[in-house]
């Protein structure tokens, strides 16, 4: 499993995350944070233009080669796209989160295959799950706009589901 992303409130008073009564909002905050990088800001590692954008390690020029006459013999485009070999790695990462909240933390839990977790011995071999779990500054704010929005929205008693653009 790849258990590196962590979202954690930080700039709240202590006191305030010392209450009993906030502990439930919090991590329902936090869990809707999780669901909005998993459901919206993951597939962006997916697509075109990834690899700049979240700052991938390069791919030495015979692997990008081999990828696209993979591409071309097999008839499955999306392996020209980062991260994407047969598409095992972006399927597993995107159909389910197991989400763990506490008063401050927020963590979800992704399954993977087994090669995103080796690191490399000497060659270009990209640690995947590093890249996978890369978030950037604007992702990182928007985050913490949708926790805010949402321990909001719990405190002040608008219990309706806002829906938020990302």
């Amino acid at each position: 499993m790849i258990t590196g992303m962590k979202i954690t409130s930080v700039g709240m008073p202590t006191e305030i995350l010392s209450g009993r009564g906030l502990a439930a909002p919090i991590r329902l905050a936090l869990t809707e944070a999780i669901e909005v990088w998993h459901g919206k800001m993951l597939p962006r590692h997916f697509r075109g233009g990834a690899a700049e954008r979240y700052g991938y390690r390069p791919r030495k020029a015979a692997t990008v080669k081999r990828k696209y006459r993979f591409a071309a013999a097999t008839g499955n485009y999306e392996a020209r796209l980062p991260l994407v070999w047969t598409g095992r790695l972006r399927r597993m990462v995107t159909s389910a989160v197991c989400v763990t909240t506490s008063r401050a933390k927020g963590r979800g839990h992704l399954r993977a295959p087994g090669y995103a977790h080796m690191y490399s011995r000497g060659g270009n071999r990209p640690y995947l799950a590093g890249e996978v779990l890369t978030v950037i500054d604007d992702e990182a704010e928007a985050l913490g706009r949708v926790v805010e929005w949402t321990l909001t929205a719990l405190l002040n008693g608008n219990r309706r589901r806002r829906v938020l653009r990302v």
